[in-house]
């Protein structure tokens, strides 16, 4: 699962819209982006270390406003509203202009020359909730993914209800210990059994060391809201 959040938080993480065949009850969810298509999120991300928590909250839009032959994408981000909370101080956050971010057919971002590069905890966070695998699966397999920072152990639990949807239930679990990175890594993914768009995810990672910051925790929770 390829995911971009905000720029508010500061996160990005491409919200997908999962689209895999079904077949014996097995699911390839495989990623499929359709013209016109809005999904809307309320984020939250929280940080702490031995000096101060922050706490970052958006609500934001996404639209794919263009789909190539091979699969290649466009996708317009809005932040609509947010706070951030610093050691209890918190401040609004206004919403933002649209921005479109370019996508290969494989999900990754496409950059130009002066383009600004994401953050390094950005990027780490994308990959720990990448748990597509490289073959159709059934509830109950287990299958590991790879990443620059280590080995992730993805799982397809089963099916539950989140709020009035039927969801996949996903769980992703990694201890990261290549490429300066560190800390172990817990999450839990729900995509809806009708169109296999995401609805809802959590993850942690715990005493993360990213370069030279180490810090205490960082938590990651996204829910989908009515546009």
């Amino acid at each position: 699962m390829n995911m971009k959040l905000s720029r508010l938080l500061p996160l990005s993480i491409a919200v997908l819209s999962l689209a895999g065949f079904r077949a014996d009850d097995t699911y390839t969810l495989k990623q499929v982006y359709k013209k016109d298509a809005v999904e809307t999120y309320e984020s939250e991300m929280t940080i702490v270390d031995d000096m101060s928590e922050i706490q970052l909250k958006s609500k934001d839009r996404y639209k794919v406003v263009s789909v190539a032959e091979d699969g290649a994408y466009e996708m317009e981000e809005t932040t609509l509203e947010g706070t951030m909370k610093v050691n209890g101080q918190e401040s609004a956050v206004e919403k933002t202009d649209p921005v479109v971010h370019k996508y290969d057919k494989d999900g990754k971002e496409v950059k130009k020359e002066g383009d600004d590069e994401d953050d390094p905890v950005s990027n780490l966070m994308s990959d720990l909730i990448s748990e597509e695998p490289d073959h159709a699966v059934k509830v109950g397999e287990s299958w590991d993914k790879e990443i620059d920072a280590g080995t992730l152990h993805c799982k397809l639990e089963g099916i539950e209800k989140v709020g009035d949807q039927d969801c996949l239930k996903l769980s992703i679990k990694g201890k990261l210990s290549k490429k300066d990175t560190s800390g172990e890594s817990d999450g839990t993914i729900f995509v809806r059994v009708s169109d296999f768009s995401l609805q809802k995810l959590e993850v942690t990672l715990d005493n993360p060391k990213i370069g030279e910051a180490s810090m205490k925790k960082i938590e990651l929770k996204m829910t989908r809201v009515a546009d």
